[in-house]
């Protein structure tokens, strides 16, 4: 089981339930096109996107913030509106991790900040920060 941060990979399972069947391959391959998508297009530091992943540690970084923002619009879990849809993210998450993160996961529903980017990245930090260690199948 690789260490993994909720941000990048709880939100990729829901390629699937958007009625889109996918192997395990083009479900890798999606997660690999939006964190490179959203690397080149928000200029992040990918050391930033590797602090969420190692350690949990979501730094207060614009870029980081409209990252966080693009991969949740490009996996589609994300409204016009920043409401994200965590629901679905729960519903992805490993049955047997459901029930140790889906209670924060809807605690913390989505934080709406200033401007969508950092929406995205308060209602996600309030969903990972400090877990080192997520499921990642």
């Amino acid at each position: 089981m690789d260490s993994v941060a909720l941000l990048l990979y709880f939100f990729l399972y829901v390629i699937p339930s958007k009625g889109i069947s996918l192997t395990q391959e083009e479900v890798k391959q999606a997660k690999l096109e939006a964190h490179a998508s959203c690397l080149e297009t928000t200029g992040v530091s990918e050391d930033l996107v590797m602090d969420i992943k190692r350690e949990g540690k979501f730094s207060n970084d614009e870029n980081l913030k409209c990252y966080v923002k693009c991969v949740h619009d490009y996996l589609g879990l994300m409204a016009d509106d920043g409401t994200m849809d965590y629901e679905t993210i729960i519903a992805h998450i490993p049955e047997e991790y459901q029930v140790k993160y889906a209670s924060r996961i809807r605690a913390c529903g989505t934080i709406y900040g200033s401007d969508l980017c950092e929406t995205a990245w308060l209602t996600i930090k309030c969903y990972g920060e400090g877990i080192s260690q997520l499921p990642h199948p």
